[in-house]
């Protein structure tokens, strides 16, 4: 196949572009590119390339760091005096010493202009002596530490780490509270797996007073909270709360800590299971307080029971439902509580989501919907899975007026344990962890299961495990 310098006489125009533009292409591929070697590449292709690369420094600034790359410290050096982000990955077998000693050594000179931390680890014992040197070093402009792994242990023995960090403003931490440096300046922190008491869990609020959205991977029962003693936990930052439950909180009796969560201000809510059959219960009054400013719930892989009717249909303000894998009939049943304020259920609510037309629910929601929108007149938009047209077209023909929408969801699942397959490397899930004295299996998930998560965008970059699939919903 000709070149293009041989179809037009000779000429490249690549190599007529303006130096500056050049550099705006270059920048544009070391942000967008898959390929972290992609400032390598281009400063490969040419003299006048590789010219124009090494004299610029903002395309050498994001370091895609393993024990086998030998070009990770050029990185360090081009870069210049730009600000750093960083990902770590610690393969099998771990960092040899003269590699893991050149990195770390990296890091601790250029710590004053590192932006973002991102380290992957199938286990944690190799980031703890990785990070060992820098620990306490300063981190003046440090806004986003994650660290992803999916060991069971304690990441630090339960002692601080980036002791020196107090810009941080996103944190994505595998699980104890003890090591997470938690800050003022905190506004988004996601957490693998937490099983804590009240008191830990009020630390994070306490000491994070501007937190803003609370991601909970895998939450899982440590105290019960007597009826009593009621903890109160304030949070009048929280806007946006993540949780998902494990099997032990199906129970009519769980007494959570989360129902201690006072947020007055929480605009979004999402509620997801990892454990759902006829028999599992899940009650929204044993787990919150209802918030008064709530807009959007979203509810994955639940039997709505008729105790949470009454407890939904509180939230006045809620504008968006989503129902995913969700039997909702009982949602829709018209409140008995004699509540005797001016507030009418639904009368806010303009959207609903539903994934399958099928489950239980459809019939109630009609009628619920239609009752609110005579009484207070509004549009309405029903989101359905594109895969239930049928359903969708008898929603649609029950609910003439509302704006019918179809979304694409996913079929496959997002994150996938394979507990099997995690004995090899040592991840089994019925490892004892050494903090608690108990078993992962009080996460509800066992050798002979595979766990699976189903969510939205906010899953779509996360590691944990081995991601099968990357999915954006």
């Amino acid at each position: 196949m000709p070149t293009l310098a041989q179809l037009d006489g000779g000429k490249c125009y690549v190599q007529i572009l303006p130096d500056e533009v050049l550099v705006t292409i270059f920048e544009i591929g070391s942000t967008s590119s898959d390929d972290s070697y992609f400032p390598i590449i281009v400063s490969s292709v040419s003299s006048r390339w590789r010219q124009i690369s090494l004299s610029a420094p903002s395309i050498w600034t994001s370091i895609h760091a393993t024990v086998y790359d030998e070009n990770t410290l050029l990185f360090f050096e081009r870069s210049k005096s730009r600000p750093l982000d960083i990902t770590i990955e610690f393969g099998n077998p771990p960092f040899s010493s003269r590699a893991h000693r050149d990195l770390s050594d990296a890091i601790s000179a250029n710590s004053f202009r590192i932006r973002a931390i991102i380290a992957r680890s199938k286990t944690l014992d190799a980031f703890r002596d990785f990070a060992a040197p820098f620990n306490a070093l300063p981190f003046p402009i440090l806004t986003h530490l994650e660290i992803d792994s999916n060991a069971t242990d304690c990441l630090a023995h339960h002692a601080p780490l980036f002791t020196g960090v107090k810009t941080l403003q996103s944190l994505v931490f595998p699980k104890c509270l003890a090591c997470a440096p938690l800050g003022s300046e905190l506004t988004h922190l996601e957490i693998r797996r937490l099983r804590c008491d009240v008191e830990e869990f009020r630390t994070i609020f306490e000491t994070s007073p501007r937190l803003h959205t609370l991601i909970l991977y895998k939450y899982t029962r440590y105290q019960e909270i007597q009826e009593n003693e009621p903890f109160p936990i304030q949070a009048p930052s929280l806007h946006t709360l993540i949780i998902t439950f494990d099997k032990e909180h199906r129970h009519y009796e769980c007494g959570c800590l989360t129902s201690c969560l006072v947020a007055c201000n929480l605009k979004r809510l999402e509620v997801y299971q990892t454990y759902k059959s006829a028999s599992s219960y899940f009650c929204f009054d044993h787990h919150f307080r209802v918030y008064p400013a709530l807009e959007s719930l979203k509810i994955v892989d639940c039997i709505l029971h008729a105790e949470n009717s009454s407890f939904i249909q509180k939230l006045y303000n809620l504008t968006s439902l989503e129902l995913f894998n969700t039997d909702h009939a009982s949602l829709w049943e018209s409140s008995e509580s004699g509540d005797s304020s001016d507030h009418v259920p639904w009368q806010n609510l303009t959207t609903v989501a539903l994934t399958d037309t099928t489950i239980p629910g459809k019939s109630q929601m009609i009628q619920a919907i239609r009752r609110s929108c005579i009484q207070f007149p509004r549009s309405f938009t029903l989101k359905v899975d594109e895969d239930y047209h049928d359903g969708a077209a008898e929603l649609h023909s029950d609910l003439p007026d509302a704006v019918l929408v179809f979304f694409k969801r996913e079929p496959k699942p997002l994150i996938w344990y394979d507990a099997d397959q995690d004995e090899e490397y040592g991840w089994s899930d019925r490892d004892p962890d050494e903090e608690y004295g108990y078993f992962d299996d009080d996460y509800g998930t066992s050798d002979s299961e595979s766990e699976f998560y189903e969510g939205g965008s906010f899953f779509s970059y996360r590691r944990f495990g081995r991601v099968r699939e990357y999915v954006d919903l």
